[in-house]
């Protein structure tokens, strides 16, 4: 039977930039092999943050955590990371990763999620760039008051099928990787 609940989650979506390119450019088989490294690295590294993977479509990987706090926490980690990775790399092989963070009201069956509160995710996701984290007003409002994470607004806007304006932040932290 499944098991099949609504409950608060905190989501984050990781994504890896620019490998359809480094695909393109360097052939299928060679372009698995760092897809690949990079998910165990993320998910290792959401796995020490208190959070588990949920999937990993194509280039990305989605997690579940307990709270933003966490999640906002392993994306920091992610991030700095991967800037490590990148320096004794060429630039041609230089990956990225963008991450989107939403909290909210979602739909849990056999350790995946979905609902309304995934589709404000990659609504979310569409806006990142290479190297930034972003979240939701609803992670905002768990994360302010944390002494190393620090957001900045990012804008707000409507979101096409969604009546209600979401506001938007760019995550960065205080000092060093978080851990």
């Amino acid at each position: 039977m499944h098991e099949r609940f609504q409950r608060e989650i905190t989501v984050m979506f990781a994504d890896i930039v620019y490998s359809s390119e480094f695909c393109r450019s360097s052939g299928n088989e060679e372009c698995g092999s760092p897809i690949r490294r990079h998910h165990e690295l993320l998910g290792s590294i959401v796995a020490q943050h208190g959070g588990r993977v949920l999937r990993a479509p194509g280039e990305g990987i989605m997690a579940a955590f307990g709270n933003p706090s966490d999640a906002a926490r392993a994306a920091m980690a992610i991030q700095h990371l991967v800037a490590a990775e990148n320096q004794s790399k060429t630039v041609t092989e230089h990956i990225g990763i963008k991450v989107a963070i939403h909290h909210g009201l979602g739909v849990v069956e056999e350790g995946d999620a979905y609902g309304e509160m995934i589709s404000t995710l990659a609504r979310i996701c569409a806006l990142t760039r290479k190297g930034d984290v972003l979240i939701s007003q609803a992670c905002m409002d768990h994360v302010k008051d944390e002494s190393n994470i620090y957001c900045d607004d990012f804008g707000r806007g409507r979101f096409m099928g969604q009546a209600a304006l979401l506001n938007v932040y760019r995550v960065t932290c205080r000092s060093g990787p978080t851990g």
